[in-house]
């Protein structure tokens, strides 16, 4: 047992490696066919919740666990947010461990802000008042319990795709965290 912990210690990358491979894939499969698919999801999740036991750290292992659920709890909260986008979240953060988890969720609803204010911008020939009006429209409707309040305000349903925005966000962690020192 002590020799798997040696030979996965030197593998040190290998989560954060995991994390773009299975991000890089969902974003292809979610603009192909607009599904993240579980073969992609499920083993990302059990990759990152294993690795710090397989590491030798198994304290580390139950944080992990639960705060990867935690963060997958707080992105369904949110109510707009796909089963498949939400797994691929969870296993990103497992990949990521505890605190680099809680930076790419950061990350994430940000990307998720903007890429949202650019498509509603898009609708409307990026005129800002009409766009904006609407996008207070659209939010006062969801508040209000309104289903599809998109449908209702544009006309038509607006066509989110959130594996790239994870990816972004993912690779934006990532930047930030070797800038700041964290995977050294």
């Amino acid at each position: 047992m002590k020799e798997l912990a040696v030979w996965a210690s030197d593998f040190r990358y290998l989560p954060y490696a995991m994390a773009l491979l299975g991000a890089g894939i969902s974003v292809y499969t979610d603009i192909k066919w607009e599904k993240i698919k579980n073969c992609v999801t499920f083993p990302l999740i059990l990759f990152g919740w294993l690795w710090p036991f397989l590491s030798g750290n198994w304290r580390l292992g139950i944080v992990n666990v639960l705060l990867s659920c935690f963060i997958g709890l707080l992105s369904c909260l949110t109510g707009k947010i796909g089963e498949g986008d939400i797994k691929l979240i969870v296993g990103i953060a497992a990949c990521l461990q505890p605190l680099l988890g809680f930076i790419f969720l950061a990350f994430f609803f940000v990307n998720l802000a903007a890429a949202a204010v650019f498509v509603r911008l898009k609708i409307y020939g990026f005129k800002l008042k009409p766009a904006f009006a609407a996008m207070k429209r659209e939010a006062m409707l969801e508040l209000g319990g309104v289903k599809d309040a998109n449908v209702v305000v544009h006309g038509k349903r607006v066509k989110h795709i959130g594996a790239p925005i994870i990816f972004l966000a993912l690779v934006f962690c990532l930047i930030r965290a070797v800038w700041e020192g964290f995977l050294t």
